[in-house]
């Protein structure tokens, strides 16, 4: 282990030493502490809390833009992160699972800085139909910990979904679009409007889409909630409907120092899942996924001097996670305040920022649940006495938080460090700190050296468990080289290590495992060249290298149930770290023949990853898949109206391979076709 980390520091010194080399060849320009002289390069706000160039921020950053986005034809958040490097987004009928780095479950989602993660379930996540892309100005990435500014859960990463304000339509958009083999349906409806006095934008979006399978068996087991219903009246069968999507969208500001963000989403996830093979007995049973929210957030912000801003935060968001599991239905509630007050100072003729602040956030859960037993154990035709027991926990946790960060320009190097303390009023207070050196040696060149603490929220059942809360814990250090000289060609080379501290895995059968500890080596690479006036190549890279604790969990086999108690047996079960495919990687390529066509390929491959069957233990592999996806769009001009259409094909080729399930192997989407008209006026 200690070889390892020797490795590590030695190419992370590497990689900022590097550039004296090649600093003899490229001339040294002039260069600004936020901007590439000369080029509009794509602002970041989450790492430091102001906007920055993502290429110079303190961070292991980068941008999605709204025109790109539309160019590959994505539509949502799982596929835009699923082509960027570091990033593995697992297909699942229940919802698309996030990796980075080989961390599962461990980014911290925003929309315009207010937190779409759940406390209550650390799998729910807005990557799929339930978050549109449509009015989405730019997706903001940071690789690493961000716990110094963003408080719990920034853990591995964290992402920015910024929406469009009323500047970027001045007018009204409508789109429709089809899909098939999935019946899909969307239409859209985006208006906005600026007088540079207010600022509007409003969005309205619905869809629907059938599930990839819609008959089912088992139908009725939950009886009178006291025991099971009887075997020959569980089996009458059904069909799941469509399922749907609406979402809506405002976006406010006046004098750009007042501003209101409303954001509401419904939907519904219905799957139908099966026993696992090798079961005894087959069957299936409809299960039903929703999660609906909506937040407010009002932000203030007053320039009191030529270099001190304050700015005042306030948001409301309210979540409900809706579950059906056969004819049990269940609904659990979160609710979260938050207030924030933070001044950014400039020092030094500006070539220092201070950044302070303080928060308080107040987290309110009702019914959040936590099985005692799988339920799938009990669904078999032989039980006729018992149902699954659980248990639902009220919980509440007040946060205040105090955090600073410090940045200092000296010449062509910049210095930057924070520290933050939470004080959590039902576990145990933490701090959290990072550091950075960023050499900006040339005009075209640039290095980073970065380190980051970060930790991360307890699991609803951990609370109901009264499970030791020492909290997760990641301790990361990256070292970055950047090469961009143009705004159509960069490349960028990412060396990190993270080490895991009490880290707890969930396991829907076998439950939390025991804290154990994990260390995650890895290389990202990723290019963007311009080959030829009207051609652009990208191309990325991911390895990644895991070693550490296997997952141990204590699992209750059996129960002995006398007069007077119940006697659990447990047994230990280990299984082996999920960091996701070990390789990852892609390529693309965009041509403009004329200025109002545009073709995208996109190629994408992953290694082979393992898991197992939640029920039984079973190892699962799963061999490495190759996918193509091609996006057409062509502009024109239709009663003077602008009009763009797009065909997207994803898995062009129809590659068949497997992917997990949570009852076992199941088969990954194959060809997918998609048309979508988009007029503005």
């Amino acid at each position: 282990m200690l070889r390892k980390s020797s490795k590590i520091i030695i190419s992370s010194l590497l990689l900022v030493a590097l550039p004296m080399s090649v600093r003899a060849a490229v001339n040294n320009r002039s260069k600004t502490m936020l901007m590439f002289v000369g080029e509009d390069l794509g602002v970041i706000t989450i790492a430091s809390r102001r906007a920055e160039n993502a290429f110079s921020a303190p961070a292991v950053a980068e941008t999605l833009s709204h025109e790109e986005l539309q160019r590959r034809g994505i539509k949502t958040i799982s596929e835009a992160l699923n082509k960027v490097s570091g990033f593995y987004m697992a297909p699942n009928p229940q919802g698309s699972q996030p990796y980075l780095r080989g961390l599962k479950n461990s980014i911290l989602f925003l929309y315009d800085g207010v937190p779409l993660n759940s406390t209550m379930s650390k799998n729910i996540h807005p990557l799929d139909d339930e978050l549109s892309l449509n009015s989405v100005r730019k997706i903001e990435i940071i690789k690493g910990p961000g716990s110094v500014l963003w408080g719990p859960d920034a853990y591995a990463g964290i992402v920015n979904i910024t929406p469009m304000k009323g500047s970027d339509i001045n007018g009204l958009q409508a789109g429709i679009s089809l899909s098939a083999p999935d019946h899909g349906k969307r239409g859209y409806i985006l208006y906005g409007h600026n007088n540079n006095l207010w600022d509007t934008e409003f969005s309205l979006e619905a869809g629907s889409r059938k599930p990839e399978k819609k008959s089912y068996s088992l139908s009725r087991f939950w009886n009178d909630g006291i025991s099971p219903t009887a075997p020959e009246q569980r089996f009458s069968g059904g069909k799941l409907s469509s399922n749907k999507t609406l979402e809506l969208g405002l976006n406010v500001s006046y004098k750009n120092w007042l501003s209101l963000t409303g954001h509401f989403s419904d939907y519904n996830r219905d799957v139908v899942e099966d026993t696992p093979p090798g079961a005894a007995y087959r069957f299936s049973w409809p299960e039903e996924h929703a999660a609906p929210q909506y937040f407010f957030k009002v932000e203030a912000k007053k320039k009191v001097t030529a270099g001190t801003t304050i700015r005042g935060t306030l948001y409301y968001r309210n979540m409900d996670i809706n579950y059906q599991y056969i004819d049990f239905c269940h609904k659990q509630e979160e609710r979260n305040y938050y207030g924030e007050l933070l001044i950014d100072h400039q020092m030094f003729n500006d070539t220092a920022i201070f950044t302070a602040g303080f928060s308080r956030r107040y987290t309110q859960i009702r019914d959040a649940l936590a099985w005692d037993s799988y339920p799938m154990d009990y669904i078999v035709p032989e039980n006729t006495y018992f149902l699954p027991t659980f248990r639902l926990l009220d919980f509440s946790n007040r946060l205040n938080s105090t955090f600073v960060q410090y940045n200092q320009k000296i010449g062509e190097w910049s210095l930057t460090g924070g520290l933050r303390f939470d004080d959590h009023q039902q576990y145990e207070n933490k701090v959290s700190a990072n550091a950075g050196i960023i050499w900006h040696f040339s005009h075209d060149w640039m290095s980073k050296l970065l380190y980051g603490q970060s930790y991360r929220t307890p699991f609803a059942r951990q609370l109901a468990d009264n499970f030791d809360l020492q909290l997760e814990e990641i301790t990361t250090l990256q070292s970055q080289l950047i090469w961009r000289p143009s705004s159509r060609s960069h490349a960028q080379a990412t060396i990190f290590q993270e080490s895991l501290k009490n880290h707890v895995v969930e396991d829907s059968y076998y439950g939390l495992s025991q804290p154990g500890s994990q260390r995650i080596n890895g290389l990202e690479m990723s290019a963007v060249v311009n080959i030829w006036p009207t051609i652009d190549v990208g191309a990325d890279l991911t390895l990644i290298k895991n070693s550490g604790e296997l997952n141990k969990f204590m699992f209750n086999d059996y129960t002995i149930i006398t007069k007077n108690n119940a006697i659990k047996h447990y047994i230990t079960e280990q299984f082996p770290f999920d960091p996701g495919p070990e390789t990852m990687g892609g390529i693309n390529i965009t041509w403009h023949p004329e200025l109002s066509i545009t073709l995208v390929l996109d190629g994408r491959y992953h290694g082979s990853t393992s898991s197992h069957v939640s029920s039984t233990g079973a190892p699962l592999n799963f061999d490495p898949a190759y996918t193509l996806d091609i996006t057409f769009t062509k502009k024109f001009i239709q009663y003077r109206h602008d009009v763009e259409l797009e065909i997207h094909a994803a898995n062009i080729f129809n590659q068949h391979y497997e992917i997990p399930g949570p009852n076992g192997a199941v088969e990954a989407p194959g060809i997918w076709l998609q048309t979508e008209l988009r007029v503005s006026w």
